[in-house]
C-alpha cells in the first residue's frame, strides 16, 4: 500500500474513533442529565408530598418518571396518590386510575397496582371491568391467588331488575313474554295481544280474541281465543289463522306448535299452513325432528313432514327450555315409570342410567335418587358427577343449575360451589346464550335476574 493511501486510512479511522467518542460521551451527559432532572423532580416530589401539597408533588413524581424510576419509586407515587385521593375524598379518583392503569404497563412484574385498580372498580360496583382485570391478572401472576379467586367469584355476578311481572317467559333473542306482551329485554313492548308467544326465529305470534278497532274484547270467554297473526321481525303480519286457537309455542325451523281451544296441538308452518294432525302435546322442531304424544298417550318422534322418525312407544319425553325434546345430543324417555338416556340420533339407551324422575336433558342431569330421595347430577352418560345432596334440583344449563335447600332455591356451579344464595321461592335455568335466570319474590311475582359476566 502506497504512503499517501495508508495516510488516509489512518485518518479515517481516527475520524471515526472520534466521532463515536463523541456520540457517546453525548448520550452520556443525555443520561446525566435525565439522571439529575429525575432526581431533582423526585427531591421535590418528596418535599411538596411532606407538606401534603398532593397535586404539585404528584406533577413533579410524574415529570421524574418520564426519564426514570424504579419499581419502589412508583409505589412511592402510588402512596402519595392514595393520600391525594383521601384528601379529596375521592375527587381525583378517576386521575389515579389513570396513573394505576400506566404504573400496571410500566411496572409489569409488580402486582399491587393491579390490586388497587381492581379494589377500585369493584368499589365502583363495575363487575364487568372488575372481571376484566381479574381475568388478566390471573395469566400475568399466577402465583397471586387474590386474581384467580377474584376472577372465579366475578364471573357468576348478577344483578337483579326492580320490577316484576305476575308471568314471565324467555324468547329465543332475549325477548320476553311477559303477561300479554312480547318486550325486549329492557322492558320494551315490541308486540301486544291477547297471547303473545316469545320470539323464534325473528318471527312472533299474536293470538287474538274477539276485540275492536281500540282492543277491547268484545265477547267470548276469557279463555277462549280467536285468531292466530304471524308477525315478522319488522311488525308485518305474515299470515292469519281463523281458528279457536289457545295458545302457541315457539317457531323453530319454519314450524310452530298451536294449541287449539279443544286442548289437542297442530303444527303450522310460517304461512299459516297446517302441516300435521292433532297431538295431546308437542314440542318446538329440532335438528328436523319433534317430539310428540299420539291420542293414545305414548310419546314418540316425527319429522318436518309428520312422519314417525321413531314409532310412539314412550310413556313420556322430557321437555326443557323452549319446550325442545333434545339436548347435547341427548333426549330422556320413560319407561315403565323409570327415565332413561337416549341417543338423540340412534335412539338407542345410553349406559344403565334410570331415575324416576329427573330433570331436563343436558351435559348434566338432574335426578333424584329413589333411596335417599336427594337430587345429584349424572352427565350424559349416565354416570353421577355429583352425589344427590339436594332437596329437589334443575339440569344444569349455562354452567348453573338451580338447588333446593332448607326450602329455598339457590344455584351451583359445575364444581358444586354454590353460585346464588339459598333465598329464592323459585328459580329456573340459566340458558347458556342469555344468562338470565327467573325468580320470584314473597308476593309471587316474577325477577330477573341478569349474569353480567358468565
Amino acid at each position: 500500500m502506497k504512503p499517501k493511501f495508508k495516510l488516509m486510512h489512518i485518518v479515517a479511522l481516527i475520524m471515526l474513533i472520534a466521532l463515536a467518542v463523541l456520540s457517546w460521551h453525548g448520550a452520556i451527559m443525555i443520561k446525566i442529565k435525565n439522571y439529575q432532572n429525575f432526581v431533582t423532580h423526585l427531591s421535590e416530589a418528596r418535599q411538596l408530598a411532606a407538606k401534603d401539597l398532593y397535586a404539585k408533588a404528584i406533577a413533579n413524581y410524574a415529570q421524574a418518571f418520564e426519564t426514570g424510576g424504579s419499581d419502589g419509586d412508583w409505589r412511592e407515587e402510588d402512596s402519595v396518590f392514595q393520600k391525594y385521593v383521601e384528601f379529596t375524598h375521592g375527587g381525583v379518583e378517576n386521575d389515579y386510575l389513570a396513573f394505576l392503569d400506566k404504573a400496571r404497563g410500566k411496572q409489569e412484574k409488580d402486582d399491587i397496582f393491579t390490586k388497587e385498580y381492581l379494589k377500585i372498580t369493584l368499589k365502583r360496583n363495575d363487575l364487568g371491568g372488575a372481571y376484566k382485570i381479574a381475568q388478566e391478572a390471573k395469566e400475568q401472576f399466577p402465583k397471586t391467588k387474590r386474581f384467580a379467586k377474584a376472577a372465579d367469584s366475578l364471573k357468576y355476578a348478577y344483578t337483579t331488575t326492580y320490577q316484576s311481572y305476575e308471568s314471565i317467559q324467555l324468547g329465543f333473542d332475549g325477548t320476553y313474554k311477559v303477561g300479554n306482551q312480547d318486550i325486549t329485554n329492557g322492558g320494551d313492548v315490541i308486540a301486544g295481544g291477547a297471547y303473545v308467544s316469545p320470539l323464534g326465529e325473528k318471527k312472533r305470534v299474536v293470538v287474538k280474541k274477539n276485540i275492536d278497532e281500540e282492543g277491547n274484547l268484545t265477547q267470548g270467554d276469557e279463555e277462549k281465543c280467536g285468531s292466530l297473526t304471524f308477525i315478522d321481525q319488522d311488525g308485518v303480519d305474515i299470515a292469519r289463522i281463523e281458528n279457536d286457537i289457545k295458545a302457541a309455542g315457539y317457531f323453530s325451523q319454519g314450524l310452530i306448535a298451536v294449541e287449539k281451544d279443544n286442548g289437542n296441538y297442530a303444527y303450522f308452518d310460517d304461512f299459516g299452513q297446517h302441516i300435521k294432525e292433532d297431538f295431546k302435546n308437542a314440542s318446538t322442531f329440532t335438528d328436523s325432528l319433534a317430539a310428540v304424544e299420539n291420542q293414545a298417550g305414548k310419546w314418540g318422534i316425527i319429522n318436518r313432514e309428520g312422519k314417525y322418525k321413531l314409532q310412539p312407544e314412550f310413556d313420556d319425553i322430557k321437555l326443557g327450555a323452549y319446550e325442545k325434546y333434545t339436548n347435547d345430543g341427548i333426549y330422556l324417555a320413560k319407561t315403565n315409570d323409570v327415565y332413561h338416556i337416549y341417543n338423540a340420533q340412534t335412539n338407542k339407551k345410553i349406559g344403565d342410567f334410570a331415575a324416576n324422575r329427573v330433570g331436563e336433558a343436558s351435559y348434566l342431569i338432574a335426578y333424584m335418587d329413589g333411596n335417599s330421595g336427594k337430587w345429584g347430577f349424572a352427565n350424559n352418560e349416565g354416570k353421577t358427577v355429583i352425589e344427590p345432596q339436594y332437596e329437589e334440583a334443575k339440569s344444569f344449563s349455562g354452567g348453573l343449575a338451580p338447588v333446593k335447600k332448607d326450602g329455598k332455591w339457590g344455584a351451583i356451579s359445575q364444581d358444586n360451589k354454590l353460585r346464588i344464595p339459598y333465598k329464592y321461592n323459585y328459580l329456573t335455568g340459566i340458558e347458556s346464550n342469555k344468562q338470565v335466570i327467573f325468580q320470584d319474590k314473597e308476593d309471587g311475582n316474577y325477577q330477573i335476574l341478569r349474569f353480567i359476566n358468565a
